[in-house]
């Protein structure tokens, strides 16, 4: 129709436009963590001005989140208090049971990630399968194999046995910090 060009660019604030979506991701600790920092930036960037479009054309309010991105692929969306978390997002098989029924995400949380993360790299599966592809009420949570003879070879010795603590239950016994084991 007529009227006057667009701009697509940046919102600029006012009291009815809704504010712009904002990332916030820690602090990067490699350069694999960068770049997933910046990719996610970037997708929440392109996910602002696609809102913003939404908005100038037809004139519908944009929803504002914040997303903080942890190291190994857990992701809390947090609520407009930045004080609760809404929900977590993450690939369940890698998650701790906290993170999928109370949608809890911390520092154990990522450890817990990690330590999947290791079990698969060295043994070629997950720790547990779940029947159902898409089913996160179907996860069993990772615990401590009691006997020696259940570990899998390449879990025997040290490093099995930090993955082990980094898959514990109890978040008071899982390793979260590489000096305190």
């Amino acid at each position: 129709g007529g009227g006057g060009s667009r701009s697509h660019g940046p919102a600029v604030s006012s009291p009815a436009a809704a504010p712009p979506v904002a990332l916030s991701v820690g602090r990067p600790r490699t350069r694999s963590s960068t770049k997933v920092s910046q990719a996610a930036t970037a997708v929440a960037n392109s996910a602002a001005k696609q809102q913003q479009q939404q908005q100038d054309t037809d004139g519908s309010t944009a929803i504002a989140l914040q997303f903080f991105l942890s190291d190994f692929g857990n992701c809390q969306v947090v609520g407009p208090g930045y004080t609760d978390t809404v929900k977590c997002i993450g690939t369940y098989q890698y998650m701790d049971h906290m993170a999928l029924s109370k949608q809890l995400c911390d520092r154990s949380t990522d450890c817990y990630s990690l330590g999947m993360t290791l079990y698969r790299l060295l043994t070629g599966k997950l720790l547990h399968a779940c029947k159902r592809k898409h089913a996160p009420g179907a996860h069993r949570p990772a615990c401590y194999v009691a006997s020696a003879k259940q570990k899998p070879p390449a879990m025997q010795g040290r490093l099995g046995s930090v993955i082990y603590s980094l898959l514990s239950v109890d978040k008071r016994v899982r390793m979260t910090a590489a000096g305190c084991y």
